[in-house]
């Protein structure tokens, strides 16, 4: 279904996001990726300053699903496996199933 060692920037998630209706913000934390009215509101794709991106579902339920700005595909699958239990729901679930029907 998709090719595990290969990544896609957070620049690139970010507009795919964008595209399927989620919202951004930044803040002294980094930048977050998540589901409207509020990014920062759980479920979100979190990036840090550092280039680590995490996928969080709630407070200290996360996985680190990248480095370096770039998120791994293997990472994300496994992530998203993990927490798709109903956690992780409208745009950005639709913009998590896009990358990984993409990265086939």
């Amino acid at each position: 279904m998709y090719n595990p060692d290969e990544d896609i920037s957070t620049a690139d998630f970010a507009k795919a996001a964008k595209e399927n209706g989620c919202v951004k913000a930044d803040n002294d934390k980094g930048t977050f990726i998540g589901n409207p009215p509020d990014a920062t509101k759980y479920p979100h794709v979190h990036i840090f300053s550092n280039g680590k991106t995490n996928l969080s579902v709630g407070s200290g339920v996360n996985q680190t699903i990248g480095i370096n700005w770039d998120i791994n595909i293997q990472l994300l699958n496994d992530a998203y496996k993990r927490f798709n239990q109903g956690q992780i729901t409208g745009p950005l679930k639709e913009t998590i199933e896009w990358v990984l029907r993409s990265a086939s």
